[in-house]
C-alpha cells in the first residue's frame, strides 16, 4: 500500500494522480500494491 499526502501540489498534478491513486480524503492519494 502506497499512501501519499500531498498538500502543495497543482491541481494538474493531482489530477495526474488520480490515475493511478484514489483520492481517499483531500490532498491524500492510497494505491493497493499487492506484492
Amino acid at each position: 500500500m502506497v499512501v501519499v499526502i500531498a498538500n502543495d501540489l497543482p491541481p494538474a498534478v493531482r489530477g495526474r494522480m488520480k490515475l493511478w491513486f484514489v483520492e481517499a480524503r483531500a490532498n491524500v492519494f492510497v494505491s493497493g500494491i499487492k506484492d
